[in-house]
């Protein structure tokens, strides 16, 4: 019915429809703007005999509804541009002096005093996503701005006065805090799973990573505080760690490895574990299974207790361990460096 109203692009009279709810008949007529359906108008009970009337009315209502739609669209674009514009020049430093931002800022109402949180949603592997299916260049950027509309939906629904902005294939935004105590971080991470779960109910199969800076004062520290979160999430998208959702300064060792180079950390690994590492791939042993287990659990009995095995198997491999490697286990130095050799490894997926 409504496929009928929007091709014949003027009011139309529809008949009841009992079975769908609609008891009476009526005229619709569809509110155009740019050739695109914003809507429609539905009137009940027009008098039979000024149809012509009801009618002209009901097409000149559709009329003024659309152009009033087009200028609060086009009032929002503007909008839009003017607070993206702000948001780029806050993120490079390149806003001028502190009182002009602070003007900007009383200008777009909004709140530069308190701490800030940068937040950045990536879609994860969106080249790979495209090659995979195929998509045109107009379904691509299509994508991109139904991606921007809904993040932006999610954000400003916990932080009306955030300021937002649409980068390829990401969104990034800078959350007031304000000046009141809270867990931000807490509330934060809270965000970036409502925005996950968002994304993933639009289009399953169809995942982002979401990054948080620590909080930082606007506008000397934004920048800073972007380029930390957008190295974390690109060492994130480096070692294939998707669907996260992360805190910059709760990322401890993972966001210290993010600045090493790749070939620096698998040398790295291969230095402390090259050995074990080639004992358990020629002899499927479970030697580097086992020095995890002992390093992260800090004691022999807890370890083999998750490896499930005997105490003296425990001990057994320990001592293999020791002979293959040559190294010393109760030396502090040599456990942290076994620990990042480690934590490197399943980064990389070796």
């Amino acid at each position: 019915m409504l496929r009928e109203v929007e091709q014949k692009r003027g009011p139309v009279k529809v008949p009841a429809f009992p079975h769908v709810g609609m008891s009476r008949e009526r005229l619709i007529a569809p509110i155009l703007a740019a050739n695109q359906v914003l809507g429609y108008i539905s009137v009940l009970d027009h008098p039979p005999h000024h149809e012509e009337l009801a009618f002209m009315a009901i097409e000149q209502a559709a009329l003024v509804l659309a152009l009033a739609v087009a200028k609060e669209r086009e009032l929002s674009e503007v909008e839009g541009r003017v607070r993206g514009e702000f948001l780029e020049d806050l993120l490079h430093g390149t806003y001028g002096d502190e009182a002009a931002a602070q003007r900007r800022a009383r200008h777009l109402g909004f709140p530069m005093h308190g701490s800030h949180i940068v937040m950045l949603v990536d879609i994860d592997d969106f080249r790979g996503f495209n090659k995979s299916r195929q998509v045109s260049e107009d379904a691509i950027q299509a994508l991109k701005r139904e991606f921007l509309r809904r993040v932006t939906g999610v954000v400003r629904t916990s932080y009306p006065r955030a300021l937002v902005q649409g980068r390829s294939d990401s969104v990034v935004s800078l959350l007031p805090l304000g000046t009141e105590p809270g867990d931000h971080q807490a509330r934060g991470h809270a965000l970036g799973i409502q925005v996950r779960q968002t994304i993933a109910e639009w289009k399953p199969g169809f995942t982002v990573s979401v990054g948080f800076s620590g909080p930082a004062e606007a506008p000397a520290g934004v920048a800073a505080a972007q380029r930390e979160v957008v190295s974390v999430m690109d060492s994130l998208a480096r070692f294939k760690r998707w669907g996260q959702v992360v805190s910059v300064p709760e990322l401890g060792l993972t966001g210290l490895l993010a600045a090493v180079t790749d070939e620096r950390l698998v040398d790295y690994s291969h230095r402390h574990l090259g050995p074990l590492m080639e004992h358990d791939r020629t002899r499927k042993g479970s030697l580097v299974a086992t020095l995890r287990a002992y390093l992260e659990t800090g004691e022999q009995q807890q370890a083999a207790t998750r490896l499930r095995v005997h105490p003296n198997t425990l001990r057994y491999r320990l001592d293999r361990i020791r002979e293959i490697s040559g190294v010393d286990l109760e030396d502090p130095e040599t456990r942290l460096n076994l620990a990042v050799a480690l934590r490197v490894q399943a980064l990389l997926g070796m």
